[in-house]
C-alpha cells in the first residue's frame, strides 16, 4: 500500500466509476464519482459547532465494503487490509443534542 494523497486535502476526488459502493455491479447512468475526504477531527468539530455532545466514537480495522483495492473480505465478512491489519478503515459515533 502507498499513500499517495494527504489525510488532510479535502478537495474533491473525482473519478470514472462503474456501479456503487453499496453494489460495485449496479448500473449507473452517469459514470462520474465524486468524493470528498473527512479527517476525523473536522467530522467531530462539525458537530460539537452544531450544539451536539459526542458520547462515542470506536474505530474498527475493517470496512463494510471494498473501499480500496488491497482489502479482502474476512470470515466476518468484513473487508481488511491483510498487509495493515493495524490502520482504521472505519467508524461508529453517536451524538446527541446538548
Amino acid at each position: 500500500m502507498v499513500v499517495a494523497d494527504s489525510y488532510f486535502d479535502i478537495g474533491a476526488i473525482e473519478s470514472d466509476a462503474e456501479g456503487t459502493y453499496a453494489d460495485p455491479d449496479a448500473m449507473v447512468a452517469c459514470g462520474r464519482s465524486y468524493e470528498w475526504r473527512h479527517p476525523l477531527a473536522d467530522v467531530v468539530s462539525a458537530l460539537a459547532g452544531a450544539g451536539l455532545r459526542t458520547e462515542f466514537l470506536h474505530e474498527y480495522p475493517f470496512a463494510s465494503w471494498a473501499r480500496l483495492p488491497s482489502v479482502e473480505r474476512g470470515d466476518d465478512g468484513y473487508w481488511h487490509l491483510p498487509e495493515r491489519p493495524g490502520i482504521p478503515l472505519l467508524f461508529s459515533l453517536r451524538a446527541r443534542k446538548l
